[in-house]
């Protein structure tokens, strides 16, 4: 079952995506906004519902797969008919259209794969360098992290859209941007930290770190300036610095993850905040530069 649903989580991102274009297309961005909400703020309470129902190494799973399922399969039965024009599950294949955009969407897919990379290998960092149930400890402490790491994705998302149609004001608009994900994200963060130990009891008391749970809440304010920075580049069209910038984010946090592995859950938390706190220092030069180049070229 787990696989089946792996596979149809894989398949739905990329519909996803393509979902989320249509809508920029037909000018609704704030689609874009309100999907992201409604694929991530579920998990939490998932992961409460679910624990009573499910095996407790399976429950993350669920509980992050189901809601991105759910909106996928929403969007396309009933959202996107109503918004779109003439729109069609399956529509003819355009190679013109292909040929057109194929250099953007590579890149752009690139970066997005580059950027993802650290977060997509902290799991299997956790089961190398230490144990299966520290996995399942590590495993809840993250699900309830990205509880606020959607902050600055939704923020940052929904304000991509909106530079995506004029970029005259782009550092007051990102700068605009940087005060909604702090003034929301700093209170989520303490309000998560006070309750945490009743939140991380309900799993059981070996599940109870509260600890490592307060390092991965800490890590919200490099994260958060970092999405921001990328989010700033998506606009840029100079799409390959959006790809040195990934690199170099995903270069910077794997290595300090795996320097710091050995520690255990420990010390790939702590090596996921420095290296995020770290990575910003060349996402700023990366940014730098890309604008520099933007203006000698014009």
């Amino acid at each position: 079952m787990i696989v089946i649903l792996f596979l149809l989580f894989t398949v739905g991102n990329q519909v996803m995506a393509y979902q989320d274009m249509a809508m920029l297309a037909v000018g609704n961005p704030k689609f874009i906004f309100w999907r992201n909400i409604a694929c991530n703020v579920p998990t939490s309470l998932f992961l409460i519902l679910l624990v009573p129902l499910v095996k407790i190494d399976t429950v993350v799973v669920y509980a992050f797969m189901l809601p991105n399922l759910i909106v996928v399969a929403y969007t396309g039965l009933i959202t996107l008919p109503k918004a779109v024009p003439g729109y069609r599950f399956l529509g003819a294949f355009e190679p013109t259209m292909v040929r057109g955009i194929w250099r953007y969407g590579f890149t752009n897919h690139l970066g997005n794969l580059l950027w993802a990379l650290p977060a997509f290998l902290l799991p299997i960092f956790v089961v190398s360098f230490d144990s299966f149930e520290a996995g399942g400890v590590f495993a809840i402490a993250w699900a309830l992290t990205g509880a606020v790491f959607i902050i600055p994705r939704t923020v940052s998302t929904a304000f991509f859209a909106q530079l995506s149609k004029s970029a005259s004001s782009c550092w007051r608009s990102i700068i605009v941007a940087g005060v909604i994900v702090f003034g929301l994200g700093i209170p989520s963060v303490l309000i998560l930290w006070k309750v945490s130990p009743l939140l991380l009891s309900l799993f059981g008391k070996s599940y109870v770190d509260t600890a490592l749970l307060g390092t991965m809440l800490l890590s919200f304010i490099p994260f958060s300036i970092n999405t921001l920075l990328f989010s700033l580049l998506r606009v840029s069209r100079q799409i390959w610095w959006i790809v040195m910038f990934s690199a170099s984010y995903a270069l910077t946090v794997i290595s300090m993850t795996l320097a710091m592995s050995p520690e255990g859950i420990e010390g790939i938390a702590d090596g996921w905040l420095a290296g995020n706190a770290l990575a910003i220092v060349p996402g700023f030069i990366t940014v730098f530069l890309s604008q520099r180049h933007d203006r000698e070229e014009s």
